[in-house]
């Protein structure tokens, strides 16, 4: 079986204490990372593994609280070329469609601090993809 497949129950973030079920989820990933790499795992296919196991998570967060579809959800840096190791910052970009709602700020927000307060380090960013290709410039 390819641990690509790992099979871990997203339907967590039905539960009650979403916080507690986000680290729950973590902890799983984790020893189940932990438990490839010491059976002799390649690491690249573990990093690659740890990348959509966090992909999984936070897709379905996203989805949980909601957050409307004219925003984008976008991986960068290693995390962005599915390389995620076990102890790496989850890099991410919020692309919004321009101006952004009181009500949507608030969903992005208590996304982040969802994160961040399950231990995970978050870089992101919240940009329209006018400021993106300025900065590009």
């Amino acid at each position: 079986m390819s641990i690509e497949r790992s099979n871990f129950n997203l339907d967590i973030l039905a539960e009650k204490n979403l916080l507690t079920q986000i680290k729950f989820f973590e902890s799983k990933s984790y020893d189940f990372i932990k438990e490839k790499f010491s059976q002799g795992v390649n690491v690249r296919e573990l990093v690659a593994t740890r990348a959509k196991h966090i992909d999984k998570l936070l897709i379905k967060l996203w989805q949980y609280l909601e957050i409307s579809n004219q925003y984008s959800l976008v991986a960068v840096g290693g995390y962005g070329r599915g390389e995620l190791h076990p102890f790496s910052d989850i890099d991410l970009l919020i692309l919004t469609p321009g101006k952004t709602s009181k009500e949507q700020i608030d969903k992005l927000t208590n996304y982040i601090t969802l994160l961040w307060d399950t231990g995970m380090k978050i870089g992101h960013s919240i940009r329209s993809l006018k400021q993106c290709v300025q900065l590009a410039k």
